[in-house]
């Protein structure tokens, strides 16, 4: 028999399995009331093998029945875990804590079961089930009733509400104190507004990434994340996150140290995700430690990869590093813990990369990030920052801005003027377009949703016109799904930026397509 670490591991041979399905399809009515459930339903025999499934279960797999016959519910549905060990699913450390497992085993032992498994496939999918198991009394020997719901979308949307719910609360309790502390201040403590203002500004930032974080992990979800290759420099993805947590409420009493051997380096990744990456390493780093203590920050080359490491001396219990990458899984509370399941799948699906942990209880627990590294030259980095727009563009350049909120065009306006550019603000596209026939503009900045005449559909009445056709057009909207950056290219943009505005993409951007037109 074939070693195991929890469930036993001995089979019957898929002509036994093959066997008891036959006594089974005798049973018509039973036949009958199971393919015509919703669930995906299946009867397991005594060693927890498959040997009848419903038509929901083939729809899901896209099989045929002899296909998952002799097989465990692990092994049919994918699960990672169920080639852990040469016994399979259910016999591995990590089915300790797996709800369908248990339930099964439950079942055998004649209780009713109703539990949740978390399941991740060897493709890296992420899946949460609602199981039940109910003894099944019809043939000489134990059966057990196995139905699986895929409550992924459910676990999913109740996740996302909760931590941003969280967050974002947390954040806008924090802006609403600055601000009634400025509002409260006396004329001889006046001093001290810029300051407030300033951590105001830090806390505004950090409430729209919060948004701007679950936004995208629930494009990421849906395959829909548009990623964004640039050259990115390790050293200020890790102090921007230092940055950003040093005066966190999870660091109050704990310390952030950046390793002295740190390497830095330039390489082409996003910048957006992978800050959000070791950023959520650092955050749950801090979360995990205890007053008191120091967390470290280090980064190094090996081979052809660039890794980055968060290491805090907290040990991380077995039972618990089982579980650290499966989706709803939290040692937070429920509803929380998507840093680590996010880590990982914003890692592998869209940077190419990966992220892995040790933790034992004499060294404490180190996550790594770990990515392709291909070598840029310094110089170039060096030559991108230090050119500004008003080095290669003359102030003549003129930027019309089309949005029908107010205080929209107001930002873009103040930024770019302050860049040396003109700028000309208008609120309805319908009058912006009448005005691009009877003036010239180098760059327009168009909002997608407008009342009467939409971006959309105002860049095609530009393009349909043979004095503007080939103005460039930048998209700015706050929605920037795969499917919404292929309609506005359909249309004719050029380039999108995402609402809330960030300054210094509204000056790059600006920049590159003027260079363009020059």
């Amino acid at each position: 028999m074939l070693d195991t670490q929890f469930a036993p591991s001995k089979r019957e041979s898929v002509e036994t399995c093959v066997f008891q399905q036959e006594k089974l399809n005798k049973r018509h009515i039973f036949k009958s009331v199971i393919d015509n459930m919703p669930y995906l339903f299946m009867v397991l025999n005594d060693c927890r093998q498959i040997i009848y499934t419903n038509e929901s279960v083939l729809k899901f797999l896209g099989c045929k029945l002899c296909e998952v016959q002799g097989k465990r519910p692990g092994e049919a549905l994918g699960c990672a875990n169920a080639d852990k060990y040469d016994g399979g699913c259910g016999t591995s450390l990590f089915c300790k804590n797996c709800g369908a497992v248990n339930a099964i085993l439950g079942a055998l032992k004649n209780t009713e079961q109703i539990q949740e498994c978390r399941l991740t496939t060897s493709s890296g999918a992420s899946l949460d089930l609602r199981v039940w198991a109910y003894p099944l009394p019809i043939i000489d020997k134990k059966y057990v009733a196995f139905i699986c719901d895929d409550i992924s979308d459910e676990k999913r949307r109740r996740s996302l509400e909760r931590v941003f719910f969280h967050d974002v609360l947390n954040t806008a309790g924090g802006i609403q104190g600055a601000v009634g502390k400025l509002y409260r201040a006396k004329a001889e403590r006046i001093y001290h507004a810029s300051e407030t203002a300033e951590r105001i500004l830090d806390m505004t930032s950090e409430l729209i990434g919060e948004i701007k974080a679950q936004k995208d992990l629930a494009a990421a979800e849906a395959n829909e994340l548009h990623v964004n290759q640039d050259i990115v420099c390790t050293r200020d993805i890790v102090e921007h996150a230092v940055a950003l947590y040093r005066n966190h409420s999870v660091c109050i009493d704990r310390e952030i140290q950046i390793l002295p051997d740190f390497g830095n380096y330039t390489f082409y990744s996003d910048t957006i995700l992978l800050s959000r990456v070791v950023g959520n390493m650092l955050k749950n780093a801090l979360e995990a430690s205890s007053p008191g203590e120091t967390v470290k920050v280090g980064c190094q080359r090996r081979g052809n990869r660039i890794l980055f490491e968060v290491h805090n001396p907290e040990y991380i219990p077995e039972d618990v590093q089982r579980q650290i990458f499966q989706r709803s899984f939290s040692t937070k509370g429920e509803g929380r813990g998507l840093g680590t399941y996010s880590m990982k799948m914003l890692s592998s699906r869209y940077l190419s990369g990966d992220v892995y942990f040790t933790s034992t209880p004499e060294q404490g627990t180190v996550f790594v990030a770990s990515y392709p590294f291909k070598e840029i030259s310094t110089v170039v980095k060096e030559e991108k920052k230090d050119k500004t727009p008003a080095q290669v563009l003359s102030e003549a350049k003129k930027i019309m801005i089309i949005d029908d909120i107010e205080i929209n065009r107001e930002i873009i306006q103040y930024i770019l003027e302050d860049e040396g550019y003109c700028c000309h603000g208008f609120d309805s596209a319908g009058e912006a377009v009448d005005a691009l026939m009877h003036e010239h503009y180098d760059l327009v900045f168009m909002d997608v949703n407008m009342p009467v005449m939409g971006g959309i559909e105002a860049t095609k009445a530009i393009r349909a016109n043979e004095s503007t056709k080939d103005i460039p057009i930048i998209a700015m909207s706050a929605s920037m799904s795969l499917s919404d950056l292929k309609a506005y290219e359909a249309a004719g943009m050029n380039g999108h930026i995402e609402k809330p505005f960030d300054t210094d993409q509204i000056i790059s951007i600006a920049a590159d397509w003027l260079k363009k037109e020059e």
